[in-house]
């Protein structure tokens, strides 16, 4: 190799800056931003994920113009290469599915206040082709995953890269197995989600019916249905449940860097960590989200499964610390939300569905008639009102099961997509081969992911942006971070 192509160009360098800028950007406004789910929010989104694209694309023409090599912590094998080549298609394929469902439009949807009117039009669609039913709500659909694919490979792009320090010493075996890029992203998160779950903390006691104390919420509910910058506190508990099993990991990670280190016990920023971890774990039981607090005792049982398992557990005392975190999570949560959180689980038990029998059903017609191709991205809300059993049903704009809504409207064959790319994210991690982390950060990740996924059954949070955005640059981290020891 060309020596001068191992030294980063310096328009490259700032390019690269500006990527991880605007990646850090939209990690604290997303949520801040009432959840990111009015049109003004979401286009900042979009375009911010249309520049990162853009720099993206920029960085690889000036590598191959200059021949530089950018120095990674990652080294595909045959089998990640292909990994990676395959999720790059299908991020391609899925946006273009949609576009084509645009294009080959048999419907649009004209809403109303009590309901909707398809406005069919002229032409005939391509039978054998993906065809929408609300080009409305299709093509709005197309731009916001297409820029959210840009965001996932611009961030995986950056975490990837070695920064200044890491490329003049070169040392793969740093103790705590995560890159100065990582560490940056993920004090970045944790530490603007814990100013975020205080916030909303203080706004559920103080009683206010307004989102942050500035935004009216954009459907009607008491106070206690909303939760900090979102109108629905489940969205509130699904971003701490996503976020505070990540946190814990990055602690844990940090924590046993300073002991290799031989740095005594309490000294570091890490032991900032765990307050923030306690206070994140706790804003789910908190919310009074039913589903929130479901997901987050199930995450705490694989959480003190990953810190039970191993080699010495019982020398190393990783049982006490896991089971006192958990212990004091689950019980700050409990004495500050307990109450209002019993209450729920009481009305559960009087209407399991919790009114949701009549989505249901209308889902069930919908789904029988989607068939292989669905009905159309974003266009639920729309159809909804025409498959109601009685028109003084009211018209609903989810399904409460992103799973069914997603086979509705991209039908089995957009959803199979998905899933294949959901699963090609750990074959990219294992395999690659560079510098490991640790094994319960890796395993805390996971569950994190697992959990989204989890609550994704039984409500909305691929339906809010973002939840969709963290969720998406988690599974970039995974990819760039989680990895074989090189050999």
């Amino acid at each position: 190799m060309d020596p001068a192509s191992s030294r980063t160009p310096p328009v490259l360098r700032h390019l690269d800056t500006a990527s991880g800028a605007l990646l850090l950007f939209l990690t604290v406004w997303s949520p801040w931003a009432f959840g990111n789910v009015r049109w003004e929010e979401i286009q900042v989104m979009n375009w911010t994920g249309v520049a990162m694209g853009a720099l993206l694309v920029a960085k690889h023409v000036i590598r191959w113009r200059t021949r530089h090599v950018p120095a990674r912590w990652s080294e595909p094998t045959r089998t990640g290469r292909w990994a990676v080549r395959t999720l790059a298609v299908l991020s391609v394929l899925v946006p273009a599915y949609v576009l084509v469902s645009v294009l080959n439009a048999r419907a649009t949807a004209d809403h109303w206040k009590f309901g909707t009117e398809l406005v069919y039009l002229p032409g005939e669609p391509v039978s054998w082709l993906p065809s929408s039913y609300d080009r409305s709500g299709s093509l709005p659909a197309f731009w916001g995953w297409s820029a959210l694919a840009l965001v996932f490979w611009a961030a995986r792009d950056w975490f990837l890269g070695k920064s200044r320090d890491e490329r003049r010493t070169d040392d793969e075996d740093q103790d705590d197995g995560l890159p100065d890029r990582i560490r940056t992203w993920l004090w970045t998160l944790v530490g603007s989600a814990t100013v975020l779950a205080m916030t909303s903390m203080i706004q559920r006691f103080d009683g206010t019916d307004k989102l942050l104390w500035i935004r009216a919420p954009y459907s009607a509910g008491e106070p206690a249905f909303h939760f900090g910058p979102y109108n629905y506190r489940t969205n509130g508990a699904q971003y701490f449940n996503l976020v505070w099993p990540v946190a814990l990991g990055f602690w844990w990670s940090l924590r046993n860097a300073a002991k290799t280190r031989g740095s005594r016990t309490g000294a570091g920023a890490h032991v900032l960590l765990v307050p923030c971890a306690l206070i994140l774990a706790a804003s789910p039981l908190i919310s009074s989200s039913r589903s929130g607090a479901l997901v987050m005792g199930a995450l705490s049982v694989g959480a003190l499964a990953v810190f039970l398992t191993g080699k010495r557990i019982w020398q190393q005392g990783r049982w006490l610390w896991a089971t006192a975190f958990l212990a004091v999570a689950v019980v700050l949560g409990l004495f500050l939300g307990g109450e209002s959180l019993s209450k729920r689980f009481v009305e559960t038990a009087k209407d399991p569905l919790n009114g949701r029998g009549e989505i249901y059903e209308t889902a069930r017609r919908m789904s029988a008639e989607s068939g292989w191709f669905g009905n159309g991205a974003g266009s639920f809300t729309a159809l909804n009102a025409l498959y109601r059993a009685d028109p003084t049903q009211a018209v609903h704009g989810y399904v409460h099961n992103d799973w069914w809504e997603t086979q509705i409207t991209l039908g089995w064959i957009g959803l199979g997509a998905l899933v294949v790319m959901m699963l090609l994210v750990p074959v990219i991690a294992f395999g690659s081969r560079g510098r490991p982390p640790s094994r319960e950060f890796a395993g805390l990740v996971a569950l994190a992911l697992l959990g989204i996924l989890g609550h994704a059954v039984g409500d909305v949070p691929f339906q809010v942006r973002s939840l969709l955005f963290q969720f998406l640059v988690t599974m970039a981290m995974a990819s760039a971070m989680v990895r074989r020891i090189r050999r």
